[in-house]
């Protein structure tokens, strides 16, 4: 007789009894598959047998109740009653298993729980180590004589040690401290950005020498150099980089290099002189042999006027060639700057002191700023003043020369300007003019050893100047003289741009 009729088939019982069965039927299997697949994707679980046996019996409850179902329609008792035996066997047996695992799964909760507590004590201890790591790797930073930092895989700063941010005067934590770039000199900037953007396409370590700007605004040279920390898989992690101070090092470099070219500047010069000065000696010491012979004839012919006047003739040469001699000796000194011995000059005063020693009364006019001076060795500008006004009297041909004096002020120099009426230099001849020994005539017509020019050239370009030549020929000539406000010292490099 089928179930219903203990419930009288009445509906309402009939299927309260049907959908609770099927119900709870249908979670024990839901559980019976959770716990297979466990066991199937966890392969080393422990007690993975008791998984099983548990998902046997509670597979087993669930079919239990589906029978329970069945039977409301279908007397079909005997195979409800195997359902249950086997149901039976699967709950006991799993009993059974289970006396002897309770003391293995007592244990093993206490090593889970032993675990857990050892893993926090370990996370504690690994937070502690990793504090005192960072302040000691903080303190290492900070006592570093250079700038250092770190930086993101995209090149902001994340931290930058005690020095930078004195250096800088950059506080710790502004947006500024961030940026790349920050105290770089303006004229380095893009360059410093596209190695940044080129080493972190490639990554890979770069150097580079930049300026860096200090508190206080100025700027030094510094050696920066940065490298990338990497993971497992090449991955950028950080950026390591330091600020190496070169600023001593940088300065260095450029005086050797002023050095260098004032020694290859000297050479080349002393390779001129040596053999214009051996030219230019030879040519009256071969005169004042001739002569010597020719009054040796003489007086063996007793041919007294001939004597007389080849004497006079050698007298002129010895005198020509104690002038070259002396000449020599006066551009030789001209190369000897001594910043030691410089002093304020008043330029108009001197300009006018030295056109009275030549008695050059109004034909000198001067057009000098008010207050126009320079620090300056006095004779040396002296010399260079002398040397232009006698230059253009003696090329005047006899005529009433005019000079002008004027100067401009052009910052850390003074332009002065010595203009003439004179008869003028050719363009072929405006640069030879200022070569030792060099005149635009022979020396018989124009009285001078072609050695004034040079001088003037000499003294101004040991002093960190320069002079140069406008003329037309028949139109006069302006010589100028570009002059250092202040002396320097050391080597100068002649200035001929």
């Amino acid at each position: 007789m089928p179930h219903g009729h203990c419930y009288l088939w009445s509906p309402t019982m009939v299927w309260l009894q049907v959908v609770s069965n099927g119900f709870i039927g249908l979670a024990y299997a839901s559980i019976s598959l959770t716990l297979y697949g466990i066991v199937r994707r966890i392969r080393d679980i422990p007690f993975s047998w008791m998984y099983l046996a548990f998902g046997v019996f509670i597979a087993a409850c669930g079919a239990t109740h589906f029978f329970d179902i069945a039977t409301v329609w279908h007397p079909i008792y005997w195979a409800d009653g195997g359902v249950r035996a086997l149901t039976a066997v699967a709950s006991v047996s799993t009993a059974v298993l289970l006396i002897p695992l309770a003391p293995k799964a007592v244990s093993l909760a206490n090593a889970a729980k032993t675990a857990r507590e050892s893993g926090k004590a370990l996370e504690v201890l690994l937070r502690e180590k990793l504090s005192v790591a960072e302040e000691q790797f903080r303190t290492l930073v900070d006592n570093l004589p250079d700038l250092a930092w770190t930086a993101a895989p995209d090149g902001r700063r994340e931290l930058c040690n005690r020095r930078w941010h004195e250096y800088t005067g950059i506080p710790a934590g502004s947006d500024d401290a961030i940026r790349v770039g920050v105290a770089v000199h303006p004229d380095q900037q893009d360059r410093v950005r596209a190695t940044w953007d080129s080493a972190m396409e490639r990554g890979e370590p770069f150097e580079l020498e930049v300026r860096l700007r200090r508190a206080d605004g100025t700027y030094r040279w510094f050696l920066t150099r940065v490298r990338p920390l990497k993971d497992a898989r090449g991955a950028i992690v950080r950026w390591f980089g330091s600020d190496t101070d070169i600023e001593d090092r940088k300065r260095s470099e450029e005086e050797r290099e002023t050095l260098i070219r004032a020694l290859e500047g000297s050479n080349a010069e002393l390779d001129r002189f040596a053999y214009v000065t051996s030219h230019d000696l030879k040519a009256p010491l071969r005169g004042i042999a001739q002569l010597a012979t020719w009054i040796g004839e003489d007086l063996a012919e007793g041919d007294g006027a001939a004597v007389a006047e080849h004497l006079t003739a050698l007298r002129r040469r010895v005198d020509r060639l104690d002038s070259l001699i002396e000449g020599i000796l006066r551009y030789t000194r001209a190369g000897r700057a001594d910043a030691s011995r410089a002093e304020m000059v008043d330029v108009a005063a001197l300009a006018r002191e030295t056109a009275d020693l030549l008695a050059l009364g109004d034909r000198v006019a001067l057009q000098l700023p008010a207050g126009a001076a320079v620090q300056a060795e006095r004779v040396a500008l002296q010399q260079v003043l002398l040397n232009l006004f006698s230059n253009a009297l003696k090329h005047a041909e006899g005529r009433a020369v005019h000079i002008t004096v004027t100067a401009n002020d052009e910052g850390e120099f003074l332009h002065f300007v010595i203009s003439d009426d004179g008869p003028g230099i050719p363009a072929a001849y405006q640069e030879r003019i200022w070569e030792i020994f060099q005149t635009l005539k022979p020396r018989d017509v124009v009285e001078g050893a072609g050695i004034g020019l040079s001088i003037v050239r000499k003294l101004v370009e040991t002093r960190g100047g320069r002079a140069w030549v406008e003329s037309m020929e028949g139109a006069g000539a302006h010589f100028h003289v570009l002059w250092p406000r202040r002396a320097e010292s050391g080597p100068v490099v002649a200035r001929r741009d």
